[in-house]
């Protein structure tokens, strides 16, 4: 009942937003609801887990989640590919996946696409651990270099919007340049993904702060 749903959050609040949670119980006793008997939601007891809201489905689908996001990492590692390195296909065999946690899945390994099935071939690593086949497509293509220095970039401008104490509300503009034609090209392909992930407003010409991105230079500065 919603009686019940407002006593539990009140008891469930009570140690995060005391005065709120206060409020709530109060409330709902000045009503006349007989579940409150005690002078504060502070001194009842914690509310006891439900055993019928259990959703054992939704669990075994997290921990299959959880299991094939650990053995795609474990294939990353085995082939020194950092999670910042966009790759293109993950393919998950032997266990069904439901479309919405190949997302999830996608998102934590860094992952274009997420498909059930097995390939075997050149450029594809696999991982068999309980009954689950993990296959992963290591091949780095142009493309997915540029998105993942991109990410190096979004990572190094971070980096000094934190050193300089510029907090998430502090939009800034970021003068920034490189010799390297390639790097120059994931700047002007990536740029507003780039911007948008490190609250930038603007890029100019510049840069006074040397910085190495996957062995290539180039130099940022920044102001609010």
């Amino acid at each position: 009942t919603l009686r019940e749903v407002l006593l539990t959050l009140a008891k469930v609040m009570a140690p995060f937003t005391p005065f709120i949670a206060e409020k709530i119980y109060l409330e709902m006793k000045k009503q006349g609801n007989e579940e409150m008997k005690g002078e504060s939601v502070h001194l009842e007891m914690w509310p006891k887990a439900s055993k019928k809201l259990v959703d054992r489905g939704i669990l075994e689908d997290m921990e299959l989640v959880r299991k094939v996001t650990e053995m795609g990492h474990s294939l990353r590692k085995e082939a020194g590919i950092p999670v910042r390195q966009t790759l293109s296909r993950l393919q998950i065999a032997e266990r069904r996946v439901q479309n919405d946690l190949l997302m999830i899945i996608s998102s934590e390994l860094n992952v274009k696409e997420v498909t059930e099935g097995k390939t075997d071939g050149k450029d594809w690593i696999k991982k068999e651990d309980g009954g689950i086949i993990v296959s992963l497509n290591t091949e780095i293509t142009t493309d997915l270099k540029k998105e993942g220095l991109a990410r190096e970039i979004v990572r190094a401008i971070n980096e000094l919007r934190k050193e300089a104490g510029l907090t998430r509300q502090d939009l800034a503009v970021v003068s920034c340049h490189s010799d390297d034609e390639f790097l120059a090209s994931v700047l002007a392909t990536h740029a507003a993904m780039i911007k948008k992930q490190t609250r930038t407003t603007e890029f100019r010409p510049g840069g006074e702060i040397e910085t190495d991105i996957d062995g290539r230079k180039i130099w940022f500065s920044l102001e609010i």
